[in-house]
């Protein structure tokens, strides 16, 4: 019995020598492998390399703490693919895969049920003491005698120390482990939480997906619409073009009788030349005879200025004589006034004398002197003296008045005869002066009339060639401006209707270019509708399928990567760069052309 408990105790021992380096050996490969334990590191790098887990934001890959239970999960990084999204069936799977898991490292931390119940008992008695070990060490030694058991005990004691402390060691590292474990849970639990996140967000995702589908179908609809409206507007434009082309051979028709209509304005403007022509030589015939008459007037009007000029030269050598004659007679005249004037003085002064010896005579003989008398002596010799002319001499003595008064009235009657005769001479010598005057004017005045005449019939022969040269250039200024009008109506024609020929071409050539682009916009769409549907149609079996198959997207969005021409073009970068995209963006990238409007 004693032999059997030794060697028992010894294979506990080389038991629990073996548990610890197998221990050992596994907190190494923790370690190496994350600190996640033997199960959980394999099984969550096939996660990984699945796509179906990503490491949590918060913990590192040496393990460190994780994030709090009451914090919101963080995005995906930006160098990890994003997981695909697990429906609840899935969810439930790997909760129990979890849960057996951790069965199964239990089972391998105690991998033989009876050597772990036999193990576990000294850890229970190490935990609790060492009471049934000590009681059969008792009960041997009570059953062999004293000094045998004591011996024994002394033997094992060593022993149950190493064991006890190796329990201890594997006791602590158990709760390590296990804090491991719950740490783990929680990350896993974390995780599972992130993934219902991101279930949700796919779920929005491929709700906002459909309804943009169904846009686009409405949009497609739209643009069978508009490829209907398009081939009816093409059939109306061709109806337009071949509107167009009939009038454009309408137009050349009208092109050709305006092309005549302009030779036969060519030939009557070469008519009009010729007539002009002759009406300039008609225009020269007269006015050379218009030019005979005018010098023949010039002549007959020379002749009779010339006969003009003679009788002028006469009536002025008269009018010299006449002015000669008439500075005589003023001379003479001039001197018989002086003469006058000193035989007047010298009467009124014997007048007066004569008058105060009368007054002298009457005053001495005492009679009466009769003013009023003598006052008309007086007035009356004056009057006479006025009118003498020539000289009068009185007497120097006279014995009285009376004999005085005689001898002067004699003499005044001489000499008022003498003052008529040389009267009536000047006055017929002044009516032949005004004669000569008067025939001067009259010859003056024929003269200025022919002159008035000849230039009169000269501005009129003048303004009569000015009328007919006028009525001349106004006929051709007429018959010009008629055949320039008719010159610019042809061609102003001729430039409309090459402008609408222009024009209806232009019109022609923007409907066709509008056909060609509702073609274009119309290829294009179905195109886009075509890759939305095979990128609708592989998200369906993506969601649906339950493969844990990562379905990974060319660089163009809207193909397999194994069926994209565009795998040859891109390199291995723009590979992990498509790897580390979003799932979503993956499975469908579409980039709807915003500059394309529907008509």
């Amino acid at each position: 019995m004693e032999a059997a408990g030794a060697s028992d105790g010894r294979k506990s021992v080389k038991n629990q020598k073996n548990k610890d380096k197998k221990r050992k050996r596994q907190e190494t490969k923790t370690k190496k492998e994350g600190n996640k334990g033997p199960w959980f590191g394999h099984f969550s790098e096939r996660l990984f390399s699945h796509g179906l887990w990503r490491r949590p934001r918060g913990r590192e890959r040496g393990g460190a703490a994780a994030a709090p239970a009451g914090a919101a999960a963080a995005p995906p990084h930006k160098h990890h693919p994003s997981p695909i999204p697990t429906p609840p069936r899935f969810r439930l799977h790997l909760c129990l895969l979890l849960l057996l898991l951790l069965r199964i490292s239990s089972h391998n931390l105690n991998p033989n049920p009876s050597r772990s119940s036999d193990s576990a008992s000294p850890t229970r008695h190490d935990a609790h003491g060492a009471a049934p070990r000590a009681s059969h060490a008792v009960g041997s030694s009570y059953y062999y005698g004293g000094g045998g058991g004591e011996a024994h005990s002394l033997n094992h004691r060593p022993r149950l120390q190493l064991d006890g402390n190796g329990v201890s060691r594997a006791c602590r590292k158990d709760e390590i482990y296990i804090e491991k474990l719950e740490r783990e849970l929680r990350n896993c639990s974390q995780e599972i939480e992130y993934l219902q996140d991101q279930l949700n967000l796919r779920n929005v995702e491929a709700n906002f997906m459909g309804e943009h589908v169904h846009s686009l179908e409405l949009k497609l609809m739209e643009l069978e619409k508009l490829n209907d409206e398009a081939n009816s507007r093409c059939s109306v434009l061709m109806e337009e073009l071949n509107r167009k082309a009939t009038e454009l051979q309408n137009s050349a028709l009208e092109i050709q009788k305006l092309e005549t209509i302009v030779l036969d304005s060519q030939c009557e403007v070469e008519s009009l030349k010729l007539d002009i022509t002759a009406q300039d030589e008609k225009c020269f015939e007269a006015d050379s005879f218009s030019g005979q008459q005018l010098a023949q007037e010039e002549a007959r009007l020379a002749l009779q200025l010339r006969e003009a000029e003679l009788q002028l030269s006469e009536a002025q050598q008269v009018i010299n004589s006449l002015e000669g004659e008439n500075k005589l007679l003023k001379e003479l005249l001039l001197e018989r006034d002086a003469k006058t004037k000193r035989s007047f003085s010298t009467v009124e002064e014997k007048f007066d004398n004569l008058l105060k010896q009368y007054k002298e005579t009457s005053a001495s003989n005492g009679s009466k002197v009769d003013e009023a008398f003598l006052l008309e002596i007086k007035r009356g010799s004056e009057a006479f003296l006025l009118a003498l002319n020539k000289e009068l001499t009185l007497p120097q003595e006279m014995g009285n008045f009376e004999d005085f008064l005689g001898q002067f009235l004699s003499k005044l009657a001489v000499v008022t005869a003498c003052d008529q005769h040389i009267k009536y001479e000047i006055e017929k010598m002044a009516n032949q002066i005004q004669e000569s005057e008067g025939l001067i004017k009259q010859l003056k005045e024929e003269l200025r009339e022919e002159k008035l005449k000849a230039k009169e019939e000269a501005e009129d022969l003048t303004q009569e060639m000015a009328e007919l040269r006028y009525q001349i250039t106004g006929m051709l200024e007429e018959e010009y401006k008629r055949r320039a009008f008719i010159e610019q109506a042809s061609i102003k024609r001729i430039q409309e209707l090459e402008a609408q020929v222009i024009k209806e071409q232009k019109k022609s050539i923007a409907a066709l270019r509008r056909y060609q682009e509702a073609q274009q916009l119309a290829t294009t769409r179905s195109l886009e509708i075509k890759k939305l549907t095979n990128a609708l149609k592989r998200f369906h079996l993506a969601t649906n399928s339950g493969t844990d198959e990562r379905l990974v997207s060319c660089p163009c969005g809207f193909c397999d990567e194994s069926l994209c021409s565009m795998d040859n073009l891109v390199g291995s970068s723009t590979d992990s760069e498509a790897l580390e995209k979003p799932l979503v963006q993956d499975l469908i990238q579409w980039y709807p052309d915003d500059n394309a409007s529907i008509i």
